[in-house]
């Protein structure tokens, strides 16, 4: 899978080791990759969606979650299962999304968590939440691991990846905020055929075990983050 660059880098091109597998298809030979920006003023989406949008480069890949974007691009995908999801600390007396009321939580800025918790259009969530929102994502669970904010909201697969990184323990609430698609985004103009190409190679790569063979080095459980026919549902 490509790899998410460090956000204090303007942006990176290229694949990971584990996205050789698109290449050897002859999907995405020579094409550019942008997987994050780390850019201030439009922000990761807005200023991927620019980049791509003008051929600058050929799709957006890197934790790119479809819901609400689905008319804007061109996907390919969904090829996994995204858990947009509370944590707080161990020790929180926080449980349910509800107990976050006159609390703090750290979201990264121009994130499905933030849209969700500044568009108070959930009832689940209280309207007397702090938010505080990060350009770098790493900022905000440096936050919760300093005691500075109550929560952090962000993708259930980055918060694990953070706690086995650093050897921090949070604990990520029952209550989901958001379960949605990743994928792959190119131009609404692009006329290539990339993104079926690009679809029938993650076809394969579910059904052959690649998928799965990918993610369970980084994730316990990894078959549940290819549930993707289960959106929705």
């Amino acid at each position: 899978m490509p790899r998410t660059a460090n956000p204090a880098a303007a942006y990176w091109l290229g694949f990971s080791a584990d996205g050789r597998r698109a290449r050897r298809c002859g999907c995405l030979g020579g094409c550019a990759v942008v997987l994050r920006a780390g850019l201030s003023g439009l922000g990761c989406a807005g200023w991927c969606g620019a980049l791509v949008e003008s051929g600058t480069i050929d799709c957006i890949w890197g934790c790119f979650s479809m819901d609400g974007r689905e008319e804007v691009y061109r996907w390919a995908g969904p090829y996994m299962v995204s858990r947009q999801v509370a944590a707080v600390d161990a020790d929180s007396s926080i449980r349910t999304l509800g107990d976050l009321a006159g609390k703090t939580i750290a979201v990264q800025s121009t994130g499905k968590p933030e849209e969700i918790f500044l568009s108070g259009s959930d009832p689940r969530i209280p309207q007397a939440v702090d938010v505080f929102s990060t350009e770098d994502r790493s900022v905000q669970y440096a936050m919760l691991a300093c005691g500075y904010v109550d929560a952090i909201a962000a993708h259930e697969t980055a918060i694990l990846q953070y706690m086995k990184d650093n050897s921090v323990e949070f604990r990520i609430l029952e209550e989901p905020l958001l379960i949605t698609g990743l994928g792959i985004a190119f131009a609404k103009n692009d006329s290539r055929g990339l993104d079926i190409q690009l679809n029938a190679v993650l076809a394969q790569m579910r059904t052959d075990g690649t998928l799965e063979q990918i993610l369970g080095k980084y994730l316990e459980h990894a078959s549940q983050y290819l549930e993707v026919d289960t959106i929705g549902t």
